[in-house]
């Protein structure tokens, strides 16, 4: 019900905008099609997440890490955390 409430206001304010009418069918489709959308760019960036933590796990266990800053940088992504502003390298 809070979804046709929130459709019926999106309709009052266009109609108050534009002199137009929107019926809530219309309204409907437009926000069925943005949540398809919005899942879709859901689905891309978990994807792009996923493929990004491979990576690190990849790295990880390649044993090529020879620079401590590197292997931290790793760390901290592989557990989800922000990177430290200033590196040795950086």
């Amino acid at each position: 019900m809070k979804f046709v409430n929130l459709l019926k206001e999106i309709a009052k304010t266009i109609k108050e905008d534009t002199n137009d009418s929107v019926s809530l069918t219309e309204l409907t489709d437009i926000a069925l099609n943005a949540i398809a959308e919005l899942e879709a760019e859901k689905t891309k960036l978990e994807n792009m997440a996923d493929n990004a933590h491979n990576a690190l796990i990849a790295v990880e266990a390649s044993g090529s890490i020879i620079d401590d800053d590197v292997f931290d940088m790793i760390k901290l992504g592989l557990d989800n955390k922000p990177q430290k502003p200033h590196t040795r390298l950086g």
